[in-house]
């Protein structure tokens, strides 16, 4: 006490993470004697009162219902708890990385250094702020702060990971509702493991990612359950104490730590320090921050004699503790995060960027298209968003599905370890999907990989796109995606647009008295010009019907996937390895013409049938060429070319015969080199094995069939 202040120095047991009863203590002190509420409390139960079953003092996730054997009785989430604790540590360095390790004395003898620090209002409410706008809390930038001054004090390497304790609160995973000013013991902690080599906002939301999930999945029960347990049963409080003398660790379970007790309102004090002393176990440095009435942020720095030499060292990371809180303030959002080498975004857009400029000149003319579309619509957006759509989500999904999943089919399929009986998978591919994780989860540990990774996809993908719109994949029937374009560059062709019936129709179909009635039943694909369809798939045939109304024209698309000769390794485990069916449906206006006007991915265009060949005997339809087209403002987006046959095998020269009856829409796509030729097999044997049951189990023909019912 002085003229003018007096200090209060309060030495509470194990309530320090109790923050709410401890400022109701300091308010009743800081009130004239004459003020204080003169009443008996009721003090709510602790809080393994509340949470912890009261049968003999046991939890209920650790009663003895097996007397001696009490493992046997361990609780299903506690057990979770624990083993989510020992995975998350399995790859964290030792806390003492970067301290003395001069023999220290024993825990019972050792002194406890604390480094006293202020924070302008200001700075914290622009700190409050900046981490709000962040996406993120105070309590987890303060343990991303700690983690990074850890991570230099110890001059640890980039992806070194270590735990970081966050103190909490435990009130929040209280049941009851007793008036939270009554004094009561609900402390507890979190483990965060963390690498302090990451920018600080990414770190920070990762610290409050892994809160988030800690609260998500009740661990905050289960943490005081396993503690309630290792003091009944395991002796904790004499495994603590021998760990504490244990001269390697030093008692040390952390690397740092961070408590941050919020905001406290009072009119009694002027300020407010707080520490609990890690004497015996804890962090080998400890940050502890109290906000009052958002006047002052009080910092207290504790660590261990043996850990840091001295006062002056710990001295040294209270002063970059600041600096960070302080420097943050000033950095605009995710600035830490621009830098090339290791921002996701920017290196994605970097390996686009180069996989475009391979085409430059085609996506030049692609763009300038797209300006004579929209000026063929009159500026009305609303004209373009369904063929544009159309066109995305193909070129979209062409490298998604042929390009990546049945790459990724045929890696699993041919991984060391993986047993394909008689051509049949026997079980899932355990080894390819473990080696998967890990490879995933190294990849997404590290901000270069995830980076490189990143632009490396972006690169695939932009020059297959890019290839489709120039013009030079290797299957131009499956991939051409340019507009106006085919095979003829856009800009140069005369041909825009989509013809009449009259302008492609065969001479002899158009003399030809069209009968729909022959034209119904099974038609074999055998060649297409068609970016709907996958390079990948076979035996396509088409079912075509004309409902009761004699109008509604009813095409059933029929798949199988992927063929034998795309994917010879792992084509019996596709999901539509059996088959599929996706109706399509359109209207007949005239019976005797063969102009059909099809709905499509929400999108309306005619279906020509430009071309009929009959058996001479019977008069049956043998042979079909069928042509659709979709325009918008003037410009040709889509063209669709299908030789169908009754027979699901043809002859060369009877493939032949249908190119020289399709020359009328050679410069729509109908020649050689813009055709791709369908395989089929005869007496295909339906397949069953493990990867059939498995699509079975989880209905993914159940999916299928909702995608198909949506086109």
């Amino acid at each position: 006490r002085s003229s003018v202040r007096t200090a209060l120095i309060l030495g509470l047991d194990h309530a320090i993470s109790d923050q709410t009863s401890l400022m109701a203590v300091l308010e009743q002190f800081g009130l004239p004697k004459s003020s204080r509420q003169q009443q008996n409390y009721v003090f709510p139960a602790s809080l393994e009162s509340v949470i912890l079953d009261q049968q003999g003092g046991r939890s209920r996730g650790f009663t003895f219902r097996q007397g001696k054997w009490p493992f046997l009785a361990l609780d299903k989430g506690s057990l979770n708890y624990l083993l989510s604790k020992l995975w998350s540590e399995r790859s964290c360095v030792s806390p003492l990385i970067g301290s003395h390790t001069k023999i220290s004395p024993p825990a019972q003898a050792r002194r406890t250094f604390a480094i006293f620090r202020k924070l302008k209002p200001k700075d914290m409410a622009s700190l409050r702020s900046q981490a709000k706008a962040e996406n993120t809390t105070i309590g987890a930038t303060l343990a991303a702060i700690a983690a990074q001054c850890f991570a230099e004090r110890a001059n640890l390497a980039p992806g070194t990971r270590f735990k970081v304790l966050q103190s909490l609160d435990m009130r929040r995973f209280q049941k009851d509702a007793e008036d939270s000013q009554q004094l009561s013991c609900r402390a507890g902690s979190m483990d965060l493991v963390l690498d302090g080599r990451e920018s600080l906002w990414p770190l920070a939301r990762e610290a409050s990612k892994q809160l988030s999930h800690f609260i998500d999945r009740g661990f905050g029960i289960d943490c005081v359950r396993v503690f309630d347990w290792g003091v009944d049963a395991m002796e904790m409080t004499r495994l603590v104490q021998l760990e504490a003398d244990n001269p390697f660790s030093k008692g040390r379970a952390y690397a740092t730590g961070v408590s941050n007790a919020g905001v406290y309102v009072s009119n009694h004090w002027q300020e407010v320090y707080y520490a609990t002393s890690t004497a015996y176990a804890g962090s080998t440095i400890q940050v502890y921050v109290i906000t009052l009435k958002d006047k002052s942020t009080c910092i207290c720095f504790s660590a261990v004699e043996g850990v840091v030499e001295s006062s002056d060292e710990l001295d040294h990371f209270a002063d970059n503790f600041m600096k960070k809180m302080i420097d943050t303030t000033a950095v605009s959002k995710y600035k830490e995060d621009m830098s090339i080498l290791t921002n996701g975004i920017l290196c994605a857009f970097f390996g686009f960027l180069v996989g475009a400029i391979l085409h430059l000149d085609a996506w030049s003319a692609f763009f300038s298209t797209l300006v004579r579309m929209y000026n063929g619509v009159g500026g009305r957006v609303s004209e373009l968003v369904a063929p544009m759509g159309f066109w995305l989500f193909f070129t979209v999904m062409h490298p998604l599905v042929g390009g990546a999943g049945v790459g990724l089919g045929e890696l699993a399929w041919q991984f060391p370890g993986y047993i394909t009986g008689d051509l049949d998978a026997v079980g899932p591919p355990v080894a390819f999907t473990l080696l998967s994780v890990l490879v995933t989860n190294a990849v997404l540990s590290s901000r270069p990989a995830r980076a490189a990774l990143a632009a490396f996809v972006a690169f695939w993908f932009s020059t297959t796109v890019t290839a489709g719109v120039a013009g030079t994949t290797s299957d131009l029937g499956s991939y051409n995606l340019a507009l106006d374009d085919a095979p003829f560059p856009a800009g140069q062709s005369s041909v825009r647009g989509c013809p009449a019936f009259d302008q492609v129709a065969s001479p002899q179909i158009q003399k030809l008295n069209f009968d729909v009635a022959k034209y119904q039943g099974t038609w074999y694909e055998h060649a297409y010009h068609d970016w709907t369809q996958f390079s990948e798939v076979y035996d396509t045939s088409l079912e075509i019907s004309l409902a009761d109304d004699k109008h509604t024209w009813i095409d059933i698309f029929k798949v199988k996937g992927p063929s034998p000769t795309r994917a010879p390794h792992s084509w019996r485990g596709s999901p539509v390895a059996m088959g599929a069916a996706y109706p399509l449906y359109g209207d007949l206006p005239d019976v005797r013409i063969p102009v059909i006007n099809e709905l499509g991915f929400g999108n309306y265009f005619p279906n020509f049938v430009i071309d009929l060949q009959t058996d001479p005997v019977t008069g049956d339809y043998t042979e079909a060429i069928q042509f659709q087209c979709l325009e918008a403002g003037g410009v040709r987006v889509f063209e669709g070319i299908n030789f169908l046959s009754r027979k699901s095998q043809i002859s060369p020269s009877e493939l032949d015969a249908m190119f020289e009856r399709a020359k009328s829409i050679a410069p729509y796509g109908g020649t050689r080199e813009q055709m791709h030729l369908v395989e089929h097999v005869d007496n295909f044997q339906p397949i069953q094995n493990w990867w059939q049951d498995a699509w079975r189990f989880i209905s993914f023909d159940k999916l299928l069939e909702l995608i198909a019912a949506d086109l």
